[in-house]
């Protein structure tokens, strides 16, 4: 079987805003490498920016 290889993703303390309104605050996250992870939640909590940020 052949090993996957991947890059651990890590956030510490992002913020991010619109103008005066802030979306998030001192969100810190981490993806472990070799893992599936999933983003979930309702439409409009701000996942497509989260992800957005990250690029």
């Amino acid at each position: 079987m052949e090993v996957g290889v991947g890059v651990e993703v890590r956030t510490e303390s992002v913020t991010k805003s619109f103008g005066s309104q802030r979306i998030w605050q001192d969100v810190t996250l981490t993806l472990p490498s070799g893992e599936v992870s999933a983003l979930l939640g309702p439409s409009g909590t701000g996942k497509s920016v989260f992800l957005k940020s990250l690029i």
